[in-house]
C-alpha cells in the first residue's frame, strides 16, 4: 500500500470519526442546531449589550421562555465544556457541534459575501483611520448595512476578530461557509 493510500485512507477514517460524533451531539442534545442558532443570536446579543456573569443567566432565560428543559439543556452543555454564556457563544458553535450544513461550516450571522465587503472595508479603513482595540469600525459597518450588529459582533469574535483590526487579519470567510 503506498503512502498516498495510507493517507487517503487515515483522511476517511477522521472524516466517520467527525461524522460519528457530530451524530451522537445531534442524537444526545435536546435542542437541535436551529434551535442553538437561536439561543446564540439572543445569547450574544445580550452578552455583547448587558455583559455577562460567568453563567447561564441568558441561556437560561432563552431556554425558560422557549420551553425547553434546562437541566437537560445545561448538563448537555456542561458535556461539551460550555460552562456559562460566553463561552456558549465562544465555543458552542452549532456547526462545529453537530455538522455542517448546506449555506454554513461555522457560525456566522451574515452571508458571505457581507462578510468579504465587511472585511475587504476594514482592509481599506483601519490604515487610515487605525485600530483603537475595539470593534467601532466594524460596528459602523455593520450598522450601514443593516446587519445584525451584536451576534455578529460576538461570532467574529469566536472567530479570532476581536477587534478591528483582528477582524481583516483572522477571520477566514473559507473556513465559515462552503
Amino acid at each position: 500500500m503506498s503512502n498516498n493510500d495510507k493517507k487517503q485512507r487515515r483522511e476517511a477514517a477522521i472524516k466517520a470519526e467527525i461524522a460519528r460524533r457530530e451524530k451522537d451531539r445531534r442524537d444526545r442534545s435536546p435542542i437541535s442546531r436551529d434551535d442553538m442558532l437561536n439561543l446564540i443570536g439572543f445569547v450574544g446579543e445580550k452578552v455583547m449589550v448587558e455583559g455577562h456573569s460567568h453563567d447561564f443567566t441568558f441561556t437560561r432565560e432563552w431556554l425558560r421562555k422557549n420551553r425547553f428543559n434546562e437541566e437537560e439543556a445545561l448538563k448537555f452543555f456542561e458535556g461539551e465544556n460550555i460552562t456559562d454564556d460566553w463561552s456558549l457563544c465562544t465555543e458552542g458553535d452549532p456547526y462545529s457541534l453537530f455538522g455542517p450544513s448546506d449555506t454554513r461550516l461555522s457560525w456566522m450571522p451574515i452571508d458571505q459575501p457581507q462578510l468579504e465587503k465587511l472585511i475587504g472595508w476594514l482592509d481599506d479603513e483601519v490604515p487610515k483611520k487605525g485600530c483603537n482595540h475595539d470593534h467601532t469600525l466594524t460596528e459602523q459597518w455593520l450598522q450601514a448595512n443593516n446587519c445584525p450588529v451584536h451576534p455578529t459582533l460576538m461570532a467574529l469574535l469566536a472567530h479570532g476578530g476581536g477587534c478591528d483590526c483582528e477582524v481583516v487579519l483572522n477571520i477566514e470567510p473559507e473556513g465559515i461557509y462552503p
